[in-house]
Order: structure tokens, then sequence, then C-alpha cells
């Protein structure tokens, strides 16, 4: 319980110290002139203690017989209302290992441990009395829960094993010049008539999509440049503005050049989910609302780091039409995603099938995936889309989703994770797509191509 109870000592400005503390140095105490105790989860023995030795005693709170976490981070919670800025959720590791920002920016934790719905509906109620619907912290590995919070209209950060230090940088920014001189990724793309070109020989785009919705998932980082540094190797990457926040050097690779140390033009940075977190973005989950004020926030972060011209122009969701991986149970919020300045989405809805344009009004078009959700096996689901396609004579793309941290975050990239995964076999997905395929009609796209050739497909009545 210690873990939890900072707001006590830090709100107060109050000296702690643990009820095993000895007799001596609690006498030392009296001697500075320290003549008051206040108690938090002490054992019944403690007033009489104290008292006993001459200190003045107040109780705070004491664990009740019906109590778990979430009710116990509930009761600090609401002592320091108005005090709060913002709300965390998790265990004792992820909330000690964040404690200096929780401190800092003034975050009070709500302990999800055996109490996941409880402390969901928790959030949902404190989130509205102090106006900030961005949660920290962690779901505890469960993925269900982030459509219970969105129904509480919250949206995720979740940082899982992530440690923060002090951000100076905070406070002491430099500008960064070099980056807003360097055209967006999208208007370094091959040209229409190599697209053109690639439709009348009957090839067939791929695109592998990777997911990163939350700082939590930014370790993958290191894995994915390295993956580019293969020649030819092109893809789209969806991750949350936070990581510019915290690894600011480390995604600024996205757009230097190889022989600058980085990977530009290779790969194309979407929007993720919310853009500062995640959510089930489905229409009844998250209110439009607060899916668009979060997207504008996390272009807000973008263009304060990276300038305008590099904002993302794409989208890739979360669960736009899944709740708790229920698939096509829910309706997207493609208005939202126009409304937010966007000009495409990669959806969930129609996953699996034949390559399809799901949505479009005006400029803005939405497509499909061929992997169901994402992808454990890239290979053979793309083997599978290149026989379909190829054999049906059909035109299309094939876009392979990927849950980035089975493939880029220890252990998984070792396969030692539960799903046995390895970067080794998406690597060799990669070039297996890079070097044509077995039908000798496959080529890699990163996500703004595939929209480019969708368009052609569309221009000509193909699809």
């Amino acid at each position: 319980l210690d873990t939890f109870c900072y707001p006590e000592v830090f709100f107060r400005k109050a000296l702690a110290f643990h009820y095993e503390l000895p007799d001596e140095q609690l006498n030392r105490l009296l001697v500075l002139g320290i003549s008051k105790i206040r108690l938090m989860f002490c054992p019944k023995e403690a007033r009489s203690r104290f008292e006993e030795m001459g200190f003045e005693v107040e109780e705070i709170d004491t664990v009740q017989a019906d109590d778990n976490y979430c009710r116990i981070t509930e009761r600090i919670a609401e002592r320091w209302l108005s005090q709060i800025k913002g709300l965390a959720m998790g265990n004792d590791p992820i909330t000690l290992r964040w404690m200096p920002k929780y401190l800092r920016e003034r975050i009070v934790p709500i302990a999800a441990v055996q109490s996941l719905p409880e402390a969901v509906e928790v959030l949902g109620k404190l989130s509205k009395q102090i106006d900030n619907k961005v949660v920290w912290g962690s779901q505890v590995f469960n993925d269900h829960i982030i459509a219970d919070t969105s129904k509480q209209d919250l949206v995720l950060s979740l940082v899982h094993d992530v440690e923060v230090g002090i951000t100076i940088r905070d406070h002491i920014k430099f500008p960064n010049l070099w980056l807003k001189d360097v055209p967006p990724v999208w208007e370094h793309e091959n040209s229409e008539t190599y697209l053109e070109n690639q439709l009348d020989a009957g090839k067939i785009p791929v695109c592998f999509m990777h997911y990163a919705s939350d700082l939590g998932h930014l370790p993958i980082l290191s894995r994915y440049l390295d993956l580019h540094s293969i020649e030819g190797i092109v893809d789209g990457l969806a991750f949350a503005a936070s990581w510019w926040q915290y690894a600011e050097e480390q995604v600024e690779q996205l757009y230097l050049s190889q022989e600058m140390g980085g990977v530009y033009p290779t790969a194309e940075p979407l929007l993720c989910s919310a853009g500062i977190g995640v959510a089930t973005e489905s229409v009844g989950y998250l209110t439009a609302e607060t899916y668009l004020k979060s997207l504008h926030q996390a272009k807000k972060i973008i263009e304060s780091y990276a300038g305008e011209n590099h904002i993302p122009i794409g989208h890739y969701s979360f669960q736009d039409t899944c709740p708790k991986y229920q698939h096509n149970t829910a309706e997207p919020q493609y208005e939202v995603l126009i409304e937010a300045g966007l000009q495409y989405a990669i959806t969930y809805k129609n996953e699996g099938k034949f390559p399809e344009i799901v949505y479009s009004k005006d400029d803005f078009i939405v497509l499909n995936q061929q992997t169901t959700h994402w992808t454990f096996n890239p290979l053979v689901d793309l083997r599978e889309w290149e026989r379909k396609l190829a054999g049906a004579e059909r035109h299309g793309w094939i876009i392979i989703g990927l849950d980035s941290p089975f493939w880029g975050m220890i252990p998984c990239y070792f396969g030692l994770a539960s799903k046995g995964l390895s970067l080794t076999a998406l690597q060799e997905a990669m070039i297996y797509a890079r070097d044509g395929g077995e039908s000798s009609q496959l080529f890699l796209a990163k996500p703004h191509e595939v929209v480019r050739f969708a368009r052609m497909l569309k221009g000509r009545n193909l699809i």
C-alpha cells in the first residue's frame, strides 16, 4: 500500500516514515520539535504507541474489512481532489516507475490490482470532476478493459515498463530548424508513372502496418529502425504523439537519411488510435468530442517538435469496429477523422476480406486490411492473399497489420514471448514481398502509396 500513499505525503508537504521506525529515531523527531503524527494504514496498536511517546495522533485512514486497492486509492484521490490535475491506473511497479512524473504533474493513481472493472468506474467518475480524460499507467495486460474505459470517455496513455527520468526538456527546448526543412515522407514516394506501370503489369502493392498506440510501445523503435537498415524495406508505423515527448532524438531518425544514420524516407508515420493514447474508437464508446480533441492535441504535439508539414495524414485505429476484439460488431467514426484533417485511414471494418474502399468522402478515403486485426504469421497470410489475388486475377492490395510489441520488444523479438514470435520471421515476410513473391507480382509500398494505388483502381473502375 505504501506505493499509493504518496499523495498524502506530497500534498501535505509532510515527512513520511514507516511504522517500523524504532522508538529511538522517533524520539529524535520529538527533540526537533515535531509533535504531530498522522497514521495511514497502520496496525491498531499504532495510536497508543505514539501517544505514549508524547505525540499528538491523527488517524487519516485504515484498511476496512471489505477494502481492495481500488477503494483505498479512491479514498486517497477524493481527499485531494482539489489538488489533482490528472489520473493514472495500474499496479504498484508502474506507479513506482512513474512517480516522478505523477508528482510533477499532480497525477494520482487508482489501483487496478484485481479490481479492474471497479477502477474503470472510479476513473470515469473522477475524470469528470477534474476535467481531464487522459489516464496514464497500465491496463494490467487486459486489453478488454480499454473498451470499458472508452465507455467512460477516457483515453489511456499506457506506459507499461517504460521508465522516465527528470524531463528537463519540458522546460528547455532547442528549435528543430533542420527537421522543418525536410520534405514529408509522403512527398518522397514512387511516382504516379511508376504506380500506373505497376497497375498495368497486374502488380500488387504490399504494405506492412505496424501498430504502436502507446508510450509503452516505445521500446520497439530501435528494433524497427534496425529492420529498415535492410535495402528496399518500406512500411508504415502508427504511433502515439507522446513518443516525441519522451524520445525525440530516436523519433528523428525517421526523418534522417540513411547516410545521416536514419531511415528516411522508408517509413511513413501515421496517427494511431486517439493520437495521444489508446481507445476503442467505435460509435458508442469514445465520444466524437473527446476523440477529436485527442487527435487535435496529438497533432499539436507533433507540430511543436517536427513542424506542421510532418503531421501525419493517415490514421490506423485500435478497435474502430471491434470492441474487445469482437470483429465487425460496431461502427467506426470516420467523420471525426475527416474533421481532424486526415486524408486517409486503414480500418478494421471488413478486415480479412478482399481489398475494398470501405468509405470515401471528398478527398478522404478508407481502405480495409487483409489480415484479421494483427497477424502472428505474416508470411503465411501474405502468401495466402498473394494466391487469392493473383489466382483470381483481381486487382487490389495486401495490407498486413502487426501488433508492434510482439515484433520489437524484449523478450518477444527473441521468440520467447507466449506467441513464440521472432523479428526474423517478419524480416523474412517483408523480404519475400520486396522480391516479388512466388508470383513475381508483389512489391512493397508505404501506406500512402497504397492509397494512391487504390485511387487509380477506383478511377479505372477496377475496384
